[in-house]
């Protein structure tokens, strides 16, 4: 079983645990992080939103269960 948790007030993490969680991503999924390293230089770069760079992060999630 997998679970995701994002911790939002800090309570559980000290950090920023959205950032744990896509450093995570891009470690385990291997044929997905060099998309994913460009999106990071394209959002940085101020060319795509934060809104973008979230979503094809979280597309790895896609087809899991609650």
């Amino acid at each position: 079983m997998r679970l995701a948790v994002f911790d939002f007030d800090q309570t559980l993490l000290r950090g920023n645990s959205w950032q744990l969680f896509f450093w995570r991503t891009v470690r385990r999924s291997s044929w997905r992080a060099p998309w994913l390293l460009v999106c990071l230089g394209l959002r940085r770069l101020r060319v795509v939103s934060s809104r973008f760079l979230q979503e094809q992060a979280l597309a790895s999630l896609r087809g899991c269960t609650a």
